[in-house]
């Protein structure tokens, strides 16, 4: 619990810093998702891994792919490659006070999604154009789930597999270390 309250306060420092840069710099910052700080690239947002609590596998696009709807997967953390980095966009809180957030690929810059809001179980968690979209948005909970805001459904590694390259999905929310997942700033 100790890890996850420094991380939120290390987090709205981050985003406290990011608005600051915005209203001081308004002329080059260019905001793409509704609602979202986001920099130009020279601004360099800062970055985080997602790593799996029960397989210590972070997410991951595979292949450095940029292409729509490719299916994120868990691979082995090191090297931390662009396509295992994540900016955290900030869409405020939840009805609970988690933090609603967007995972934008570092390499991609494309959304971690559920395609069409589907609310069917075992759906492929993909890589999509960032829209801002109910079904891009993910809150944080405080058993470190990531929640998908237009399906209630949970992140997940299948059956709790823990080799690489296993598709990620969603899956109902439950207490399973397969739908906890670590984050850490990428200094």
């Amino acid at each position: 619990m100790r890890k996850r309250s420094v991380l939120v306060r290390a987090f709205a420092t981050i985003v406290a810093v990011v608005l600051a840069t915005l209203a001081l710099n308004t002329a080059t910052a260019t905001a793409v998702v509704p609602g979202a700080a986001v920099l130009n690239e020279a601004d360099a947002p800062a970055e985080f891994k997602f790593e799996n609590v029960n397989s210590h596998k972070c997410i991951t696009i595979p292949g450095s792919s940029t292409a729509v709807g490719v299916q994120a997967t868990q691979f082995t953390c090191n090297p931390l490659t662009l396509t295992k980095r994540f900016h955290m966009l900030d869409w405020g809180p939840d009805e609970f006070g988690n933090p609603i957030i967007g995972l934008r690929n570092a390499n991609s810059y494309k959304c971690l999604g559920v395609p069409g809001s589907s609310t069917a179980e075992g759906t492929a968690v993909g890589q999509y154009t960032c829209s801002g979209n109910e079904d891009q948005k993910w809150s944080w909970d405080t058993a470190d789930r990531l929640r998908n805001r237009a399906t209630n459904q949970c992140l997940s590694v299948p059956y709790g597999w823990t080799s690489d390259s296993v598709g990620l999905i969603q899956w109902g929310c439950g207490t399973s270390n397969a739908q906890r997942w670590d984050v850490f700033v990428i200094v």
